[in-house]
Order: C-alpha cells, then sequence, then structure tokens
C-alpha cells in the first residue's frame, strides 16, 4: 500500500470489503480501522459508532471523470451524461463528498 510504504510504515490487512455496511460494522465494533475511499454523509455522522477523518499531509487521491472516445459519434445520452456533469462540477455539487483536512 502506497499510503503506508511511503512513510516506512505496514498495513496489517486483515479484511477487504465493498460493502459499507460490513466496514462501519467492522469498525464501529472496534475490529480496526478502515480507509474509505469515498465519503459519503453517513460516514461524516458520529453518533454511528465512528468517526471519518481525513488523512493529512501529501497523499496521492483519485480523480474520476468520463471517459470517452470524442472522435466516436456520441448518442444523445453521453452528450447528456456528459454536460450534466461538467455542470454539476462546475457548480460544486460534488464538494460535500470531499473529507479536507
Amino acid at each position: 500500500m502506497g499510503l503506508f510504504g511511503a512513510r516506512n510504515l505496514q498495513a496489517n490487512v486483515v479484511h477487504r470489503t465493498k460493502s459499507g455496511s460490513v466496514l462501519r460494522g467492522l469498525v464501529a465494533a472496534r475490529f480496526g480501522y478502515s480507509i474509505l475511499n469515498i465519503c459519503g454523509r453517513a460516514d461524516r455522522d458520529t453518533h454511528t459508532g465512528y468517526a471519518a477523518r481525513p488523512i493529512e499531509g501529501e497523499v496521492d487521491s483519485p480523480l474520476y471523470g468520463v471517459a470517452f472516445a470524442p472522435q466516436t459519434e456520441q448518442s444523445a445520452i453521453v452528450r447528456a451524461v456528459i454536460a450534466t456533469c461538467t455542470e454539476l462540477t462546475r457548480q460544486g455539487s460534488f464538494q460535500h463528498l470531499l473529507l479536507e483536512p
């Protein structure tokens, strides 16, 4: 794991899950910690048995986007998705998904 290796640390990974419910249950039951790659509104509610905190310092952050081949003809649906995502980004509609220090 690059996050730990860059600091000469080694994570003790004992379980991986794609389920947010399983993750929350394990952490709330004090089985350890987790690193979330997405942080929704429920993840910020400290009354759930755990609290999400940002990782401070220089860390690699994934960038998300819409991939398409500009030289190909795009359907009306593809054009609408691209336009909608572009406008939502411009409006800052995704900012609430970020957990910053």
